[in-house]
């Protein structure tokens, strides 16, 4: 009886060691964000692109009028269904900045849906501001 019961703690570990590494694998490739607005009225898109290990590459691809495409570098950090974004320079929440901690209320092969929970702590300690921090980000595989 005792060995039945380590085999299904071993079971049941292995199992959720081997869906943690999954929920990282999807996440790896290239997103494009959906707007929140009618799309035939923006002026730009963005693309999300995680890369294995830590690295993140949010690039703003403009549509038209000669505007380059400029890209920003973060880290990121998964743990189960919580997913950090972070950067190395002053936080500015009125320009949409994407850095903080957000909640992934779905992943799968075609879509990624998070919630923002946190925003970034001006500190080397994480525990940013909950206040306004509520922002729904959706994003379609590319």
């Amino acid at each position: 009886m005792k060995n039945f019961i380590v085999i299904l703690v071993l079971g049941a570990s292995l199992l959720v060691a081997g869906c943690r590494g999954k929920k990282e694998e999807k996440l790896i490739g290239e997103w494009k964000q959906i707007p929140f607005v009618d799309p035939t009225t923006v002026s730009y898109f963005n693309y999300w692109t995680f890369y294995p290990g830590d690295a993140l590459v949010i690039k703003k691809d403009y549509i038209e009028g000669g505007t380059p495409s400029d890209s920003t570098q973060y880290t990121y950090d998964l743990d189960g269904s919580k997913l950090r974004i972070f950067g190395d320079w002053g936080y500015a929440p009125a320009a949409g900045d994407p850095r903080g901690e957000y909640w992934i209320d779905q992943l799968n092969d075609d879509y990624l849906k998070m919630t923002k929970r946190k925003h970034p702590a001006d500190t080397a300690e994480w525990g940013g501001s909950e206040a306004g921090a509520f922002l729904r980000i959706e994003l379609v595989r590319q």
